[in-house]
């Protein structure tokens, strides 16, 4: 791909054409650095912004299209589908502080969300991959999938891992359940909101899916640090992650032996890349 997408410490193993013109972004170097840059400043200064990440099953949801992962009883919408406030969720959509969204999908956030993209989405996948965030913070909150969060701390038990991380301690593992997060956002809310309000971290990485169009503009109101939607990235932390996705061509999946969580984990969308080099089983 174009030198301008690379990212320090990082591969991309298919890149897809876009990711070869650099005009679709061609501010994308100094565009990271404003991102990070504005991160720090945020977190020490206790200031709690969102960054809503966009993907292509957001569009879906947004524009009342059951394709993927908007479709019910796929992942985060029940199959029994209650109609959702639409209304409340454009306006919790369009009240984020910061949006993120991938270069190739540009032209769908553009039909749905009357705002400007902030920084590419490319730049959390990256900074989880080269693991800038877990150098620069050191006190960290994972809001995420509730058996991918068992994973990780069951993975956080082992010196090994958290010496491939760099960090000694996550500061909260804050669960959500698995599926239905959408049609449920009001009583996932209820549940977390404590351990929310209470953490002291000075990052939330959130991977919790469509229920981002619901539950961050709450969250904002709670938190003391920045809330930043990482999507993926959280299946990468806890050793579930597609190599070929973006960035992650040289992340190594770190996979605990004989530990049964893992036909546990319900995600239809997800591809784990399971076997060969990128993968490291540990006891």
């Amino acid at each position: 791909m174009h030198s301008n997408y690379e990212i320090s410490k990082t591969s991309y193993l298919e890149p897809l054409e876009a990711y070869f013109d650099k005009n679709i972004y061609p501010d994308f170097q100094e565009k990271y650095l404003d991102f990070k840059d504005n991160l720090i400043y945020e977190s020490k200064n206790n200031k709690s912004k969102t960054y809503y990440k966009f993907g292509d099953g957001d569009y879906y949801l947004l524009a009342n299209e059951t394709v993927g992962s908007a479709k019910p009883g796929k992942r985060d919408l029940k199959k029994t589908f209650i109609p959702i406030n639409r209304k409340k969720m454009l306006e919790n959509v369009n009240n984020a502080d910061y949006y993120l969204c991938e270069i190739f999908n540009f032209h769908l956030f553009n039909k749905v969300i009357n705002r400007e993209v902030t920084y590419p989405g490319e730049y959390v996948y990256g900074s989880v991959a080269n693991k800038w965030f877990f150098k620069e913070f050191k006190k960290i909150a994972i809001i995420g999938n509730e058996v991918k969060l068992e994973i990780l701390h069951e993975l956080m038990q082992r010196n090994e891992y958290k010496d491939y991380l760099g960090i000694d301690q996550f500061t909260d593992l804050i669960p959500i359940q698995q599926t239905g997060a959408v049609n449920d956002a009001k009583k996932i809310y209820r549940k977390i909101s404590k351990q929310v309000s209470e953490s002291d971290a000075e990052i939330f990485l959130l991977g919790i899916g469509h229920s981002q169009n619901f539950l961050l503009n709450d969250l904002k109101k709670i938190s003391r640090a920045p809330l930043v939607c990482i999507g993926s990235g959280v299946d990468a932390i806890a050793g579930v992650i597609d190599i070929y996705r973006p960035y992650f061509g040289d992340w190594k999946n770190y996979r605990i032996k004989n530990l049964s969580l893992y036909e546990k984990i319900i995600d239809p969308v997800l591809n784990i890349t399971s076997t060969g080099p990128n993968v490291k089983e540990i006891e």
